[in-house]
């Protein structure tokens, strides 16, 4: 919880140890705006969520060839990363007239909500009538596999990040690609960075933000990308 943990980071802080945020940002985020209520990280590791969201509606754009319905599905509503993906979907959809979201739903991150989700979607938009799903995690994968052992040949799914499971549904067909938003880069760099601190190399922490690549993965490039 981005907000429950400030008053303990103002603990360390008067404590003199230094803090590094990793996956989550610390305080409310507004816009480009973090309100920390005072209290203070080194550095940030992680995703530019828009810009996380700009990748995955470009997965979109080619899966579906820049026309047809989609459904966009969110984790969770007023989560700061599902908002801020949400946003940079849009602003790459809004530049296709071809594309239409006729809907969208929320998975709260869980795989079974996501499943229900297809299911319904399967039931609402039978033959040819939706071009694509597309989910801001990675739970996209159950809803995807379910789809295919239902017969389901036309529907492009899109997840966010990337799971083993999510890299199986890529290998097999199921999903059409994702965003790798890789938490072992995040974690290594967040050691790497407390290392860097600690013995006087503050100059090679970024700050206040050290942003990860979000590499596209698809069925062209998933046996390369670990």
């Amino acid at each position: 919880n981005s907000t429950a943990i400030l008053p303990v980071i103002k603990k360390a802080n008067a404590a003199g140890i230094p803090v590094i945020a990793v996956n989550e940002p610390v305080g409310v985020v507004t816009g480009h705006h973090v309100n920390t209520s005072g209290a203070k990280v080194v550095t940030y590791i992680g995703d530019d969520d828009t810009a996380y969201g700009v990748a995955e509606a470009n997965l979109v754009v080619k899966a579906i060839h820049g026309k047809g319905n989609i459904v966009m599905i969110h984790g969770i509503l007023g989560a700061s990363a599902d908002t801020y993906r949400f946003n940079g979907m849009r602003s790459v959809f809004s530049k296709y007239p071809g594309i239409k979201v006729v809907s969208t739903m929320v998975d709260n991150w869980t795989n079974t909500t996501n499943v229900t989700d297809v299911q319904d979607l399967l039931a609402k938009y039978p033959g040819k009538d939706l071009a694509a799903v597309v989910s801001v995690g990675p739970e996209m994968y159950a809803g995807a596999e379910y789809a295919r052992s239902h017969g389901n040949k036309t529907i492009q799914f899109i997840a966010g990040d990337y799971s083993v499971q999510v890299s199986a549904a890529i290998k097999n067909g199921a999903l059409y690609g994702t965003v790798d938003q890789s938490p072992g880069l995040e974690g290594q760099l967040g050691v790497q960075y407390a290392y860097d601190w600690l013995t006087n190399h503050k100059s090679l922490v970024p700050s206040p933000v050290s942003d990860i690549p979000l590499p596209l993965v698809t069925k062209a490039n998933v046996n390369s990308v670990k």
